[in-house]
């Protein structure tokens, strides 16, 4: 090739570097944008990017390779990192050792032996090994600490700790056993003997070559060196190890405080705190070994100050620009998010048969608080922070929170619970903290813990050791958070509802319980038909013959065996040739061979659970539901006789005994149902500031033999935290003088045993309430037990508007005049104070359904005339007859002209 050609054509590295530009230059910018996103959630070139800067740090750490060496070793270390970082790491890890052993062979020994034990441990985790040498070759600028702080806001604070650790434990053997005293603010003492050796230049023309002649010189080092330097240098004092303590203390402090900044002030005092122990930690060190603190060591603090703010504001800038990437990587290690699951994302309701009202009960309990908090907010409707849906397996439980999640468009976040057990300590709880904070970093979402039960059963199940009541004891804690974090709902699964612990089932934690049931037979009708729907079905298939016979069978089950009659039928398409339609033979032909998943045993069994869980017979008053006697709606010389009495009863008991009196033990409030006799006392006691204990009679009879303990167990904690109430709701359920079941007499005698039982100094006041006052026991109303009793009326037309203007109040309302309201209320006769409410509660409703921004006359008009009275004249009867039989004294106040 002559001069000339030569010229003209342009070298090779030329050539390249030129198509290289040309292709950087006809990229357009939408290319640009979609590689950023793409970068954003699955980061390739950042990966490798980040691998070649850490080789090419490495390299420099320890002088040995060429300039042209170390750019291609590193490249070569950053190809290798963005499909096989583990492998990166010990290529990287067996670089350096060849440099450290030209510095000295021991050296290289050595650090072969550090790369082999942080290699093994970046078989759990690549990130781990990045850190530790990022650290370690960081130390030489006096900032080991920027990597594993940066990780604390990235990751987590236990990896970033744990790299703390292993880097600090190197280079404490650094400064002790080399021949630096000081390194990254890491002080060891004078000595005169060192074979970690840093600073020796690398030889002039290096080849290849010398690369396999560094590392075969390591199987020259003499192992006794470094046990002797070992003894004498790093056993002569305790400092190096408290100087490794002392900085994962750092570390973490670092990561605590970044991790609650909420304005600049917080950067800096994050910033300041660290700097402060660096210094402190660093003064002491060098005092204690008798090192000379050098006069650039200000001007390093300085420096550390400044990049420890701008590693925290990078940390935490870089965390939102890959927060994809980040949220993507919670969810892999704590559960799976609804977005990653093609198929569950496509699951709408209509493809769940069945159940219509548990999924209208889902949505209107969450649909609204997720998609329109505001409006919830506007129309006083509290969202709950936790739902339960419990049931046989199999009935879709699961399948309808898909289907929930699908059609809201919402983030969901489902967590298998046995996936959350870690045989790590901490590890578990630092997944349901990350778990957590990703739902609210992504809200609206919902948290689906499914099978709760394997991370939630009572804690008395347990040994003291154990880490599940642990993990419990968290997600209780994160649950009464969530009220601050508005739009983020869990929601729980399980089949046994009774081993929960009792503290998750409280109010205010899972607020809704609601029951999956098996399918009925028009429910397995609609199921078979969606999963018929996509099979070559024959149109004259008796969907609902096999309906009938598939009492018992759950959703799972009715899928299963649409999917093995369409396998009978494919085999006989085999043989024919032809596609042949699914007809009643197969399914025949299936169900003489299978059996419902669902026992007889397991159908009695949680009809019973039903019963006990849709209604508790023990419950603990929300702090947020405190009522007080402005609550309560009319009913004024009531609530003063009620007031006054039960004044008497905790405050005057020492004057009555001086008159040789004896308070009555019990108060009987009766009428007719939903006039507000429970609310009355709730009110009453939270005026006096005394707990109330509520026994309630349909889910006392539910307990069966359990109801007698359950009794005794509200007298005892009324009497040690006395004054107090006991309130037992429908007494009549248990107290019927037309009930003589064993069950009812024995429930009855146990708790007038405990009623009498009750001391005339303890200060309990047992309440009961009653619908149905007239077939009471007379064994109840005898004297000393319940023979104070209060009639509470139904209201009257003034009474119910003045409680429709108060449950309107703050309501958006657009055209309603208190005109309008006092005709409804007029209109409403036998309405209730529960009907009332319920009426403008539908009201709300409507609005919202409609989209309306308040609420209409047409709204309220549609609500009352939608409601019919639950006050009849055969429960007034009863009251008149009963008010009669006892002579019990109503208030002055006018009651309403059917009252008696």
């Amino acid at each position: 090739m002559t001069a000339l050609e030569s010229a003209v054509r342009p070298a090779r590295p030329r050539r390249i570097a030129g198509a290289i530009v040309g292709r950087v230059r006809s990229l357009k910018l939408p290319d640009l944008r979609a590689l950023w996103v793409k970068e954003r959630s699955h980061p390739v070139l950042v990966k490798g990017a980040a691998f070649f800067g850490l080789a090419a740090t490495g390299f420099a750490w320890i002088p040995f390779y060429p300039w042209w060496a170390v750019l291609f070793f590193a490249f070569v270390v950053g190809a290798l990192a963005v499909r096989f970082p583990l492998v990166s790491l010990i290529a990287l890890g067996v670089l350096v050792s060849a440099a450290a052993a030209s510095q000295m062979v021991e050296f290289g020994l050595f650090f072969l032996v550090f790369t082999l034990a942080i290699s093994l441990v970046s078989l759990f985790d690549w990130r781990f090994g990045y850190l530790v040498y990022g650290s370690v070759f960081l130390s030489l600028l006096g900032a080991p600490f920027l990597p594993p702080l940066l990780a604390a806001i990235l990751f987590s604070r236990f990896l970033a700790v744990a790299a703390m650790a292993a880097s600090a434990t190197f280079l404490s053997f650094l400064v002790t056993c080399g021949n630096l005293n000081v390194a990254g603010f890491f002080v060891g003492p004078p000595h005169g003997t060192s074979f970690l050796v840093i600073g020796t230049s690398g030889r002039a023309g290096w080849t290849p070559g010398d690369l396999g002649g560094a590392l075969s010189s390591i199987g020259l080092a003499n192992p006794d060196v470094m046990s002797t330097l070992l003894s004498t240098n790093y056993g002569a004092s305790l400092v190096p190890l408290l100087e490794v303590v002392l900085w994962c203390g750092i570390v973490f402090l670092v990561a605590e405080l970044a991790r609650r900044k909420e304005s600049l002030e917080d950067w800096l005092v994050t910033a300041g705190a660290a700097t402060v122990a660096i210094g402190v930690g660093y003064v002491l060190s060098s005092l204690a070994l008798g090192v000379p603190i050098p006069p650039e060591s200000a001007a390093l603090l300085v420096g550390a100050f400044g990049l420890i703010a701008g590693t925290t504001a990078a940390g935490t800038l870089g965390k939102e620009a890959f927060r994809e990437y980040f949220m993507g990587q919670t969810a892999t290690t704590v559960g799976r998010r609804l977005a990653d699951l093609p198929e569950a994302r496509s699951t709408r309701f209509s493809l769940v048969g069945g159940l219509a009202d548990v999924k209208a009960d889902l949505k209107e309990s969450i649909m609204v608080p997720l998609k329109k908090p505001e409006v919830a907010a506007e129309y006083g409707i509290t969202p709950p922070r936790g739902i339960l849906l419990f049931g046989p397996p199999g009935c879709g439980k699961t399948l309808l929170m898909s289907a929930l999640a699908g059609e809201l468009n919402v983030e969901m976040f489902t967590v298998k619970c046995s996936d959350v057990m870690s045989k790590w300590y901490g590890e578990s709880e630092g997944r349901i903290e990350a778990l957590f904070r990703t739902a609210k970093e992504r809200r609206p979402a919902i948290i689906f813990f499914d099978d709760i039960d394997a991370i939630a059963k009572s804690r008395d199940l347990y040994a003291g050791d154990d880490v599940t009541p642990r993990l419990l004891g968290m997600i209780l804690s994160e649950i009464d958070g969530l009220d601050k974090s508005p739009g983020l709902i869990m929601v729980g699964t399980t089949n046994k509802p009774e081993l929960l612990d009792s503290a998750l089932l409280r109010p205010g934690r899972f607020d809704k319980i609601i029951y999956v049931p098996p399918p009925s037979r028009p429910e397995r009708v609609e199921i078979l038909r969606v999963h018929l729907a996509s099979r070559p079905a024959s149109d004259s298939l008796d969907v609902e013959g096999i309906a009938e016979r598939t009492d018992r069978f759950s959703g799972a089950d009715l899928a299963n065996l649409v999917k093995e009659a369409a396998v009978v039928a494919m085999r006989r398409s085999l043989s024919t040739h032809r596609t042949e339609p699914i007809t009643g033979k197969e399914f025949a032909e299936v169900l003489s061979k299978v059996k419902p998943s669902i026992t007889l045993a397991q159908a009695e069994e949680y009809d019973r659970l039903r019963l006990m869980y849709e209604r508790k017979m023990h419950r603990v008053e929300r702090e947020e539901e405190r009522i007080g006697w402005a609550d309560v709606r009319g009913l004024e010389e009531l609530k003063a006789s009620l007031r006054s009495y039960m004044d008497l009863v905790f405050t005057k008991r020492g004057a009555m005994a001086d008159f040789r009196m004896r308070a009555s033990k019990g108060v009987l409030l009766f009428g007719p149902p939903g006039c507000g006799k429970t609310y009355l006392m709730r009110a009453a006691a939270n005026e006096l500031g005394v707990p109330i204990q509520t026994i309630e009679g349909p889910s006392l009879l539910s307990t069966g033999r359990d109801g007698g303990a359950a009794i005794k167990e509200i007298f005892y904690l009324a009497r040690e935290n006395a004054p107090s109430v006991v309130l037992f709701d429908d007494i009549d359920l248990v107290a019927s003088a037309q009930d003589r079941s064993l069950e009812a007499r024995n429930l009855l005698s146990l708790f007038l045993a405990q009623v009498d039982a009750v001391g005339d100094q303890e200060r309990v006041l047992v309440v009961a309430t009653t619908n149905r006052p007239h077939v009471l026991e007379a064994a109840l109303l005898r004297p000393g037990r319940f023979d104070r009793m209060f009639y509470v009326p139904p209201p009257d037309a003034d009474a119910r508007l003045v409680l429709v203007e108060s449950v309107l109040r703050g309501v958006p309302t657009a055209g309603v005049d208190r005109d309008l309201l006092a005709r409804l209320c007029r209109e409403a006769e036998g309405f209730s104070s529960a009907d009332v409410i319920a009426a403008v509660d539908e009201a709300k409703l409507i609005a919202i359904r409609e989209g309306k921004a308040a609420v209409h006359p047409v709204h309220l008009e549609a609500a009352f005339a939608r409601l019919r009275p639950s006050v009849t004249v055969e429960s007034l009867g009863w009251s008149r007859e009963f008010i009669r039989a006892h002579n019990v004294r109503l208030s002055t106040e006018r009651p309403r002209e059917d009252a008696p």
